[in-house]
């Protein structure tokens, strides 16, 4: 099971209630609401961000590596933690008590995610100590 946060939760619910909504998917295709999101859109949307902005360049999967790295390093979440949460098998001590151990640790991972929820909605809101940088004019 993959816990969500209670961010990312209110996100799925106010983009289900928008109107034109497929009832099979929550994230259609522009335009074709009966057909699910191109795996590849969100991509090439952040390559337009960040040629728009003069940011280096940028994948989704970035932003996977930074909750990792800012969940161990800034909040003190274990790799083992933070691996259960990317969706990797991951080994605690024994690689064989990973047989015997079926608990599927959703408490920490939940945890973690609400972790990195608030971290980002501190960013969106200001409360953060990344110093703002000015935009290059396009």
């Amino acid at each position: 099971m993959k816990p969500l946060s209670n961010a990312a939760l209110a996100i799925l619910k106010a983009a289900a209630a928008l109107p034109d909504t497929s009832p099979e998917y929550i994230f259609p295709t522009p335009g074709k609401p009966d057909a699910p999101l191109d795996e590849a859109r969100p991509t090439r949307a952040l390559a337009r961000l960040c040629e728009r902005f003069r940011l280096p360049h940028g994948s989704p999967h970035d932003f996977r590596r930074s909750g990792a790295t800012i969940l161990a390093a800034q909040y003190g979440f274990s790799g083992f933690t933070i691996g259960r949460v990317l969706g990797h098998q991951v080994h605690e001590g024994a690689a064989v008590t990973s047989v015997y151990n079926r608990h599927d640790h959703l408490p920490e991972k939940r945890r973690a995610l609400e972790t990195w929820a608030t971290h980002i909605l501190g960013l969106e809101a200001g409360h953060s100590n990344v110093l703002p940088f000015a935009v290059a004019s396009l």
